[in-house]
């Protein structure tokens, strides 16, 4: 390939080296002159000998290249005048070329070994040529050892690491490169633009043309000029020149530590050069920040208002010469009006004409214009033509915006971080503002401009009374939903479990009584409970966005005298249970640390009085007291013992059903029925609770048959039903596993297809012991627990003897429950059936 640049500038085509010789800088004699010298494709003289180096080495032969023309020879060890196991790849040497008898192809015989450096390569010119650097070489191109010995032949292409330099001939503009071994001076050190002098060199073998033997001539005087950084690419940049009015282009390798070391707006020292008629920065250093000024401001701040307002560029590239209006200066001798740009904006947020603002003037030093910098707002037109602002509070922020509840309407509006008027200002939750409200009309949402932070207690949304009021409280603190479980989940993310509601009951300015709500920040004192029928005073606020009132500065003035009630145990679990109501038609929850006597004393049906209290939007019992059922209204059985169905059951809480009890029974007589229309021997239906019951562990399903009395109660004045006794079917089976330290076990019975039934002992009748084994009768009741069948009334009616291997399994198994260790099951057995290896063994000699 030829040396020649691949620049578009250079006239020269691509073809065949040698045929573009004559255009080189060499005048037509020399070219003449180097041409005889070039040696013949032909040689069949025996005396002209050729120089070459080893191409390839073989067992017995090898191959040589031509130095003088781009062929290769074959050669056999035996035409090698020394030690031909010596040789190697790249060793220079002479031979005779002739023709091969067998074949007819040229070979080469008479090989001598001849020292690598006293190869002619290339033909140097014996004139001297004048040109210019085009292009410096960086990196230090070296033809040693430490490339492949055959580099020589094939000289190196140009490439970045190697230099160029132009010159003219005849009217046309020729590039020559060069490595930095071809200077003969190195202290000279060449730069772009100098003047130097050099020999041609052709190649023998590609006919291809470079710069040799260089020496400096005149060094070219650097044009350096400073400017600042106007945007970045991957490779390149452009600079805006601080000595004219333009922008320069320059390459990444041309700066000073690498593009890296850059960025928008770094301000830097180059060197002007042109290429290809343009010019271009070279030897870009980077400066200290403030050293290049391309303009002077001044250090008077002047007053001025909006006069024109163009609109923010729509990119950073139409930011640079995008003009965004026009200040016009108040005051005496202020004709003109100044252009600004968005990079002359401190206020970043939107602009209306006859805004005021504060501006200095900045003079460019290149061209002498003005225009104003560092505007700031300081005045809304909005205040001065007295239209109104709206308020609000800065709710959620996200990066970069937000969002602000407005104060004088149920409204959320979005708003912009660079929409505040005091720069760079960083909002936070709770920031009270003051804004105006722009119509998108693309997408038809309100937003937030021109935002204006407030004082600590400016914006207000609610407006208090200053009449203070009494009232009583008619539902103490709960919570705004009963049940949060119930909840969307939309609404339980906006529900606080904190904020409590309660309700006071007052009579208004026109003598009507009237109910508002407090919660529990509205309290003047959170240490103070408020309960029911307690008198209070208070204020009344309205919300300015809703238009709701609730009361504030709740004040307890007195208390309300407290108020007992009586009711029965109705369910007890571990730490809490319920209490039935004295009317049979609720229960209430109560907790065993709100006990005032020992928990232990508690039991299913006994009576108690308790005061009653809110938590959490539900109702529960406090000072839970045990009481004699002497002074309870029970009701007393009459009449004969009825037969009937359970229809509906008690305490039935998966359901909205009311929480009594229902059995159906066929009336016998008109004694038995309350409503006088129903004739004798219709259906009845009558309630039922957990006094009623003479067990009250039993749980009646649907569908169960019992036994019962009519008693009339004197609170609901109505019958319900007593003595209430479970006809259960009695079953039979056998204690299969009983745990003594868990007090429960299981019962197998063939009636349940062996499905073992679970039974505590303290369902055994008298309170008996059992074991594994015992033969019992039991009832079937269902579990609320377990949500599962299990065995009721145990009683014990015999003794299963069981098998010694049963027997023994269930001891080691309540063995190893107890000491977690392992016991023999089986011992094992000899070959004749006896127990155990009991042959005495005596060892065999060998």
């Amino acid at each position: 390939m030829s040396k020649y640049s691949r620049s578009e500038s250079c006239p020269i085509p691509r073809r065949n080296p040698v045929a573009m010789l004559p255009k080189s800088p060499l005048n037509r004699l020399a070219y003449q002159k180097q041409l005889s010298l070039q040696p013949s494709v032909k040689r069949n003289s025996f005396d002209e000998r050729e120089q070459g180096l080893i191409q390839r080495l073989c067992a017995s032969f090898g191959f040589i290249e031509c130095c003088d023309r781009d062929v290769r020879l074959f050669f056999h060890f035996s035409q090698f005048s020394g030690d031909a196991t010596q040789l190697q790849v790249g060793d220079g040497v002479e031979f005779h070329e002739t023709l091969d008898k067998k074949d007819k192809r040229p070979v080469a015989v008479r090989v001598e070994y001849v020292p690598r450096e006293s190869l002619e390569l290339e033909l140097v010119g014996d004139t001297r040529v004048t040109g210019t650097v085009d292009c410096v070489p960086k990196p230090v191109h070296t033809r040693g050892s430490s490339e492949h010995p055959l580099s020589v032949l094939n000289p190196p292409r140009w490439s970045q690491n190697m230099g160029r330099i132009t010159c003219q001939q005849k009217g046309e503009c020729f590039f020559l490169s060069f490595l930095k071994d071809d200077v003969e001076d190195e202290r000279d050190g060449l730069h772009q633009g100098d003047e130097v002098s050099f020999f041609v060199s052709t190649h023998k073998r590609t006919g291809a043309v470079r710069a040799v033997k260089i020496i400096l001539v005149q060094h070219c005087e650097e044009k350096k000029a400073q400017g600042i950084v106007l945007s970045l690419k991957d490779s390149f940049g452009f600079i805006e020149r601080a000595d004219e009015i333009s922008e320069i282009f320059f390459h990444h390798s041309e700066v000073e530590g690498g593009i890296e070391t850059l960025a928008f707006g770094s301000h830097v020292e180059f060197v002007v050069q042109d290429r290809h008629g343009k010019p271009v920065a070279t030897k870009v250093v980077q400066l200290h920040p403030g050293t290049v000024k391309l303009e002077e401001v001044s250090d008077v701040t002047s007053l001025g208002y909006i006069q024109e307002v163009y609109g923010l560029p729509r990119s950073e590239r139409e930011a640079r010469d995008h003009v965004c209006g026009t200040v016009q200066g108040e005051g005496a001798g202020w004709d003109a009006s100044f252009d600004f740009y968005k990079r002359d904006l401190i206020t970043t947020c939107s602009l209306y004409e006859q805004d005021k603002v504060e501006f200095k003037i900045a003079t460019d030093k290149r061209s002498g214009f003005e225009r104003a910098t560092e505007v700031r707002l300081i005045g809304l037109v909005d205040e001065d033509n007295g239209n109104t602002r709206e308020v609000g509070m800065v709710t959620n922020l996200k990066e970069g915006f937000g969002f602000i509840k407005c104060a004088d309407r149920d409204a959320r509006v979005f708003f912009h971080f660079s929409e505040a008027i005091e720069a760079d200002w960083q909002f936070e939750h709770g920031d009270e503002v003051e804004f105006s409200v722009l119509m998108d009309e693309s997408s038809g949402k309100e937003s937030a401009i021109r935002v204006k932070v407030l004082p600590r207690g400016s914006v207000q949304f609610e407006i208090v009374s200053d009449q203070k009021l009494t009232g009583t409280v008619t539902r103490e603190l709960t919570s705004w939903v009963s049940s949060p479980t119930r909840m969307s989940p939309g609404e339980r993310s906006r529900h606080d479990s904190s904020q409590m509601q309660g309700e006071i009951e007052f009579e208004n300015e026109e003598g009507k009584l009237e109910i508002i709500a407090f919660q529990d920040s509205d309290l003047a004192s959170v240490r103070v409970a408020i309960r029911v029928g307690d008198k209070v005073e208070f204020n009344i606020c309205q919300s300015k966005r809703t238009g709701v009132k609730h009361a504030v500065a709740v004040t307890l003035l007195s208390q309300r005298e407290e108020i007992w009630h009586k009711g029965y145990i109705a369910f007890l679990k571990e730490h809490f249970g319920f209490i039935e109501f004295m009317k049979h038609n609720g229960e209430i929850f109560f907790h065993f640390g709100s006990c005032v006597n020992d928990t232990a004393d508690l039991t299913l049906g006994c009576a108690v009085k308790y005061t009653v209290s809110y938590k959490s939007g539900r109702s529960y019992a406090e000072q839970l007291t045990c009481i004699p059922r002497e002074e309870m209204q029970l009701e007393s059985p009459e009449g004969d013992v009825l037969d009937g169905v359970i229809v509906r059951q008690l305490r039935d809480t998966e359901s909205k059903a009311p929480y009594e009890g229902v059995i159906e029974y066929e009336a016998a007589d008109a004694k038995t029925v309350d409503d006088e229309s129903q004739e004798k021997g219709s259906k009845v239906a009558i309630p039922f609770g957990v006094t009623g019951l003479v067990e009250p562990k039993t749980y009646l399903q649907v569908g169960d048959k019992v036994r019962f009395q009519l008693g009339y109660c004197q609170l609901t004045r109505r019958n319900r039903a007593v003595s209430i006794t479970h006809d259960r079917e009695r079953y039979r089976g056998v204690i299969d596993v009983f745990y003594s330290e868990r007090n429960f076990g299981f019962i197998a019975s063939s009636a349940f297809d062996n499905d073992n039934l679970f039974f505590h002992a303290s369902e055994v009748q008298n309170g008996k012991s059992v074991k594994v084994g015992d033969q019992v009768e039991f009832s079937i009741s269902f579990s609320q627990k377990a949500r599962k069948n299990c065995a009721v009334d145990v009683k014990v009616t015999g003794h299963v003897l069981l098998s010694p291997r049963k027997t023994e399994r269930i001891r080691n198994k309540e063995s190893s429950d107890a000491n977690a260790k392992v016991s023999v099951l089986r011992q094992p057995l000899g070959p004749d059936g006896m127990k155990g290896f009991n042959l005495k063994r005596t060892p065999i000699g060998l």
